[in-house]
């Protein structure tokens, strides 16, 4: 039974006299949730809309613009006893209404004192219209257009058109990964050039306008209602959008997921298509714009446009077809819930609408939502730190806001506003700032673990190259790969044509200088000693020109196997001096090198930890390594390819460079000696540090010096 105390509301009199009337613009739908009838209140002319239950339905409905709250509200008193809403729920009920515009007051009388949003809406738009980052510019109203068409797609959104595209998904993943190889080494080519760059920026909008068209398409094949598209402009990029809001009116769960997930499936067949067209045609412009298209349908679909964390299709869907409507919100409300109760020591703080069952629920995907977020954020301030320090400086301001300053800043009113609001607000005061400095000392003083994860690749130790002594062209290549070999042993025969003539050179001013010499030896002795002195330079000048034409034949400095730098060979390429020819591997000769920042090496160089590495292709527990030497200054060369960003490795390399070994910004080379015997040359490894564990504030305290002192000042 219903207590008068809870049946009546000190704020009554601030609506009872009020005759309101539902907007002619306003379309109700019926919905059934988890077993209960749900009512979905939608404003075509606003695209606002409201989710209420039979209860609260009862009464919105009768604002016909006749009776007046008060007589409305005595009526479904009468009609629903003790199941009424209270005269509290009537006035927040009113509130919601005004709230969305969905109602409007005889008598011209100003509702705006009733919305509490009022002013954050106005604010909302002006911020929205002067965002240079993003803002939206409607174009024209696609009914006409849905109209003409939609009787020619509706098959493309029946039961059998979904087993077709499972089938093309089916075939094209598996095209994709016999040729993935392919597409791998086409990436790693391609993706870091400014050419590839305009594709994306050029294929990019069409291919989002089909994704708008296809939820569009839907909405009107299930009988709604699309009365707007327009672009949004996204940092400069021109990004299609329709609105959609007409699928809350859809009695049908399925329709509603369906229309949230056309987009995603739209791109999906569209990427299977240009992987087809990639496969089918011969590098050029097409090539690069089916790759570009692959790339947006398949990888960027799924990450973004499918990832349910986010405020795009995937969430959507997946809050119809769980049945919790407002899903993020009802997680933040579930988040402050529990802050109040917990903290705040408001023990009877209301929970989100919706059976308490979904709690655990909503938690999980709030936090999961919130850590995403801020992994989005620290990844794209990392990534435009070398770029460009506002842009950085912006995004990272933007993120701490989002995730953190906006909770903060709830958190300080509602302690300030807690001494008239709680009935104990010293016990809410000391709440939060208990849980503050638990927090605090948490970040500041209670170790976590510390680890520094260094990219590498297997190599041979320098003992083990085999280097050319002079400059010229590998005229023979005497062993072969995996041949045994002892100290001494011929390697490989080299050709200097510019040694061999001075050699020619040499011999015949010898030769003139010796006969000269023999000739003024009786007749006159000056010119003799003269001629002998020149005999002698000649001699030390032929002497060590043939050391540097024996040097031309390679030969073993240590027993080995004898290892290629490539699979062909030297044989028939011209060298430089100092040039790698290959390898001989004798035991214990491979060393994995990796590269490590300025800091990540001072503070290797001075701890005590014992490294661990794990190699590609090596699976099984972790190799015992020992930090061996480093570059006495930083370079700007991979040790391999296998560490570029073309080849899958993390190191970003310059686009300009065809051999992809040379970095963007400069690196340390460190070498590791692996405690057991590795094969294979070139393959990726990492090598994993543990150091001390410390606090969590320090650790975000280096992280955040290095990405913006060290990256911003070089």
């Amino acid at each position: 039974m219903v207590t008068e105390d809870a049946l009546f509301s000190p704020d009554w009199y601030r609506v009872s006299g009020l005759v309101l009337r539902l907007r002619p613009t306003l379309r109700i739908g019926r919905q059934r949730l988890r077993g209960r009838l749900w009512y979905v209140y939608r404003d075509d002319a606003s695209g606002r809309q409201l989710r209420m239950n039979q209860l609260a339905h009862r009464f919105a409905g009768r604002l016909d613009g006749r009776l007046s709250v008060q007589v409305l509200w005595d009526q479904v008193l009468g009609e629903s006893g003790d199941e009424a809403p209270s005269q509290d729920e009537i006035v927040t009920l009113v509130q919601q209404l005004a709230d969305a515009g969905m109602i409007s007051a005889e008598h011209g009388m100003d509702l705006a004192r009733l919305s509490r949003r009022e002013a954050e809406r106005r604010r909302s738009r002006m911020l929205s219209a002067v965002n240079p980052l993003s803002f939206k510019v409607p174009l024209f109203d696609p009914g006409p257009l849905l109209e003409r068409t939609w009787r020619w797609v509706w098959p493309l959104y029946t039961g059998w058109a979904l087993l077709a595209y499972a089938v093309i998904w089916l075939l094209a993943g598996l095209a994709a990964v016999e040729h993935w190889d392919a597409l791998s080494v086409y990436a790693r080519d391609h993706v870091a050039t400014p050419a590839f760059g305009l594709a994306l920026w050029l294929v990019y909008p069409p291919l989002k306008a089909v994704h708008e068209f296809a939820h569009a398409w839907a909405v009107r094949v299930w009988g709604g209602r699309v009365p707007e598209m327009g672009v949004t402009l996204l940092m400069g990029v021109p990004v299609p959008y329709v609105d959609a809001s007409a699928v809350a009116l859809f009695p049908s769960r399925g329709r509603r997921v369906a229309v949230s997930l056309a987009g995603i499936v739209s791109e999906l067949l569209i990427a299977c298509a240009a992987l087809w067209v990639w496969l089918s045609v011969e590098d050029g412009w097409l090539r690069t714009a089916a790759f570009a298209a692959l790339l947006i349908g398949a990888v960027s679909t799924v990450f973004v446009n499918g990832n349910p964390l986010v405020r795009f299709d995937a969430y959507f869907a997946l809050s119809d077809a769980v049945g919790v409507p407002n899903l993020a919100e009802r997680a933040r409300q579930s988040w402050a819930v529990l802050a109040r109760r917990t903290i705040g020591g408001e023990r009877d703080a209301p929970l989100p609408p919706g059976p308490g069952r979904d709690l655990p629920a909503l938690l999980l995907w709030g936090s999961l939502s919130w850590v995403y977020r801020v992994t989005v954020f620290a990844w794209v301030a990392a990534w435009l730190a070398p770029h460009s320090r506002a842009a950085a400086l912006a995004v990272l301001a933007w993120g701490v806001w989002l995730t953190v300053g906006r909770a903060a800043w709830g958190t300080l009113r509602y302690t300030w506003q807690a001494r008239w609001r709680s009935e104990r607000p010293l016990r809410t005061i000391a709440g939060v700032v208990a849980a503050g400095t638990a927090a605090a000392l948490l970040l500041t003083l209670l170790p976590l673990p510390d680890v520094t994860t260094l990219p590498g690749v297997v190599m041979p130790a320098d003992a083990a190259k085999v280097r050319a002594a002079e400059h010229g062209r590998v005229a023979q290549v005497l062993v072969e790969p995996g041949q045994p070999v002892r100290a001494g042993t011929p390697l490989v025969r080299m050709d200097n044509d510019v040694l061999a003539a001075e050699h020619a050179r040499l011999r015949a001013l010898r030769d003139a200088h010796e006969a000269e010499r023999l000739r003024s030896l009786e007749t006159d002795r000056t010119a003799s000693g003269v001629a002998l002195d020149e005999l002698r330079r000649t001699r030390a000048r032929l002497q060590e020109l043939e050391r540097r034409i024996a040097a031309l034949q390679v030969t073993a400095q240590a027993d080995g196997v004898v290892a290629f730098v490539d699979g062909d060979g030297p044989l028939q390429r011209q060298v430089r001096q100092g040039e790698v020819l290959l390898y001989v591997l004798s035991p214990g000769a491979m060393r994995i090198q990796v590269l490590a920042r300025d800091d990540q090496a001072r503070r290797l160089q001075a701890s005590s930890a014992q490294p661990a590495a794990r190699v590609g292709d090596r699976p099984g527990p972790p190799i015992a390594a020992r930090f061996v030497a480093q570059t006495p200054q930083a370079v700007r060369t991979l040790p391999g390819p296998a560490l570029g960003d073309r080849a899958g490795g993390p190191i970003p390399t310059d686009p300009a460079d065809r051999d992809g070994l040379r970095t963007l910004e400069p690196w340390f080379q460190l070498e590791f000696e692996p405690a057991e015997p590795l094969a294979r040359i070139g393959a990726s490894a990492l090598v994993r540090i543990v150091h001390p564990p410390r606090p969590a504030a320090a650790q975000l305290g280096d992280t955040l010096r290095r990405l913006f002192l060290r990256r911003l000042e070089g």
